[in-house]
């Protein structure tokens, strides 16, 4: 069975820094959304600041009424200003939380590969212990009818016994034999070459 983090999502620190993330996100669109707002409520306050301005200039309005204009214009200003800080902060923010998602889920999936690979090479042992003690059964069958089968050559008697057994053995499972002096590989040699070769014999 399968253990350990299997999924980019299952790791922990990946899942939190992809949260953090996701908040900052947004607050960064909360943040933008309030400065736009505060925006066109300082253009709206400097506008009528002027427009009282030129009141008081044709008489028609008093300096307390500009004064008071102005006041509320410049704090909306600040407010702007205040805004467009905190924007820039949180976006920077933004940007180390998205780098640290990004290593996270680097981290996420070498855990993930180094699981699988242990995984495999676990189960790829149990099966070559598996499979070493069918090659020696397999060779133990063989060798029977290898051996009943020169009884039947040499006129043995079995007494109402067919004259053969069946070829039950598999010759995959048999190691590699010898052709014109050249050793003949099976699958089943091949395949313990490929396992020395992954360091899986080790």
């Amino acid at each position: 069975m399968l253990k350990g983090v299997l999924e980019i999502n299952d790791y922990k620190p990946f899942k939190q820094a992809q949260e953090s993330l996701e908040k900052v996100k947004s607050e960064v669109a909360k943040l933008e959304n309030n400065l736009k707002k505060a925006k066109a409520e300082a253009q709206v306050l400097e506008e009528e600041a002027v427009r009282i301005a030129v009141l008081v200039e044709m008489g028609e309005a008093e300096n307390k009424a500009v004064t008071e204009a102005e006041k509320k214009a410049a704090i909306a200003k600040k407010t702007v200003q205040e805004l467009e800080e905190a924007v820039r902060r949180k976006k920077i923010e933004l940007q180390v939380k998205a780098e640290l998602v990004k290593q996270k889920e680097a981290e996420a999936r070498k855990m993930i590969a180094d699981n699988l690979r242990n995984a495999h090479k676990e189960a790829v042992r149990k099966l070559a212990k598996l499979l070493s003690q069918a090659v020696e059964v397999n060779q133990q069958v063989r060798e029977i009818q290898e051996y009943w089968h020169r009884l039947n050559l040499n006129n043995g008697k079995f007494d109402g016994l067919p004259g053969t057994l069946p070829g039950m053995h598999w010759e995959e499972l048999l190691p590699g034999g010898q052709a014109g002096g050249a050793i003949v590989d099976t699958k089943y040699s091949l395949w313990i070459k490929e396992l020395k070769a992954y360091g899986y014999t080790d």
